[in-house]
């Protein structure tokens, strides 16, 4: 993390493992992002004269979609309280096995 203009003035390291897709709270208290796991942590932040920030918390983690080329795929509500992230599909339906038929030529024409 590095402050605004003035980049040169500080630098804080909020996770110890990495993380992606950063996004900052609508209030600024907030940092969120997206942990090597894949899980969605919470930082909570103090901006002003000083930078501080808490103790790192995993909000959740599933079947999220959580790597896609071109930028971040989740988002917060105004609030800080719902997230809106792509679930990854699951595969419901039984795999039968395929029978290969020697008279493919039933519907095709000359």
């Amino acid at each position: 993390m590095r402050p605004f203009p003035n980049v040169n003035d500080g630098r804080w390291q909020i996770s110890n493992g990495g993380g992606r897709t950063p996004l900052w709270a609508r209030n600024g208290g907030e940092l969120f992002y997206v942990a090597p796991d894949s899980a969605v942590m919470r930082v909570p932040v103090e901006g002003g004269s000083t930078f501080r920030f808490g103790s790192r918390t995993k909000l959740f983690d599933g079947r999220y979609v959580t790597i896609t080329p071109g930028g971040r795929n989740y988002d917060v509500s105004p609030d800080g309280q719902r997230f809106l992230m792509i679930k990854q599909a699951v595969d419901r339906i039984r795999r039968r096995p395929h029978r290969a038929s020697s008279s493919c030529r039933t519907g095709l024409k000359n």
